[in-house]
């Protein structure tokens, strides 16, 4: 079977009284791909939150961010095709049922690349 190397980011949420909890996953084509996803991010991030009010410098009661530095780990043809199809760029579910395995196999297929043409980008 042939496979593709890609990037693996997991997410975590910070939320004020409740500590940090795993917050799902991200998947890149590659390196620029996943800096201008995460950038993206966290910027539109940024501009909700200082929409709605809150002052530039105010630290949120609840807000997402990347954990710890991406792995490369290899993915199926299938897989490839649909994150590429997608722009590069696609964020999954904690309750996906994948997971890396030692070899750094992404092991199940992301239900969001399997089951829908449209996966939505972070809020403008």
């Amino acid at each position: 079977m042939e496979r593709f190397i890609v990037l693996y980011q997991e997410w975590e949420e910070s939320e004020r009284g409740w500590g940090v909890r795993p917050d799902g996953y991200s998947l890149h084509i590659d390196a620029e791909h996943h800096k201008t996803y995460v950038e993206k991010f966290m910027k539109d991030q940024h501009k909700f939150f200082t929409s709605s009010g809150m002052s530039e410098d105010a630290v949120p009661d609840e807000y997402s961010r990347p954990s710890g530095s991406p792995i490369h780990v290899n993915v199926s043809a299938e897989v490839h095709a649909q994150l590429t199809a997608r722009g590069g760029d696609y964020m999954g579910s904690n309750f996906d049922g994948i997971k890396i395995d030692a070899a750094h196999n992404l092991v199940g297929a992301p239900k969001g690349l399997t089951e829908s043409p449209e996966q939505p980008k972070p809020a403008a």
